[in-house]
């Protein structure tokens, strides 16, 4: 290994390193839903293809981010060997890598605007709540990364519970069954839903309900405080020689 890899860049340098292979997985994910929103008719029934106004490019788009940011990351960063060196250096990482996506998906956002006839709020509200839920993804990502003792399970069910099994939940509750008021939190509290509603005409720029954004960034801080209790990783697999 050369020592220019060896050698920490100097103070106020960008870090080179922050655009990992995972950048390239969320580009895809994000190319593909834009793809999938954009010719949704292909995919839906017909009644339903035919109730739609514009195509569902960006509640699409938003929807999908939100699952990667909660499912896939945390288990690609978990992949990362500098992950071990601290939760801090991973909640950093995460929030240089989120810019750098951001920047990345803004030509995606005003394809996926244009198409789904929205705005510029309509936007800007979608990516501030991703931004909170990728603050909650971070925190799982220091976990994934630790090395204790089925911290990569407990971090793959609790992604999966939110970008997956509540969205099915709620799904099977609309369609299956009358879905009781008392249900009414589950499209909010759950990524997926709450970021494909967001897209919809709106003249706020933020996320609303509240608590629904704030949600996200509060289960951060937990899981991040949680994490620097626990201290060095323990129970962590012996590395191959």
């Amino acid at each position: 290994m050369s020592a220019s890899t060896d050698q920490p860049a100097p103070p106020g340098a960008p870090d080179r390193h922050l655009w990992r292979p995972r950048g390239a997985v969320f580009l895809a994910v994000s190319v593909a839903a834009l793809a999938v929103g954009a010719f949704a008719e292909l995919l839906l029934p017909p009644h339903r293809a035919s109730a739609l106004i514009c195509p569902p490019a960006l509640p699409v788009l938003l929807a999908a981010q939100a699952g990667f940011l909660l499912l896939l990351y945390p288990l690609l960063a978990a992949r990362d060997p500098g992950g071990s060196l601290g939760p801090g250096r991973v909640l950093a990482a995460g929030a240089g890598e989120h810019a750098l996506w951001l920047a990345a998906s803004v030509p995606l956002y005003v394809v996926a605007a244009w198409l789904s006839d929205a705005t510029a709020c309509d936007v800007v509200r979608g990516v501030l709540y991703l931004a909170g839920v990728a603050a909650a993804s971070w925190s799982l990502a220091a976990w994934a990364a630790s090395g204790r003792a089925g911290a990569l399970t407990a971090v793959t069910l609790v992604g999966g519970a939110a970008a997956v099994a509540a969205p099915v939940a709620w799904y099977l509750l609309v369609e299956l069954a009358d879905a009781p008021p008392s249900a009414g939190w589950l499209p909010a509290a759950a990524p997926v839903t709450f970021a494909f509603s967001l897209a919809g005409r709106s003249a706020r720029w933020l996320p609303a309900p509240l608590w629904a954004w704030l949600l996200w960034p509060a289960a951060a801080v937990v899981l991040a405080l949680a994490r620097l209790t626990a201290g060095g990783s323990r129970g962590r697999r012996p590395e191959r020689p």
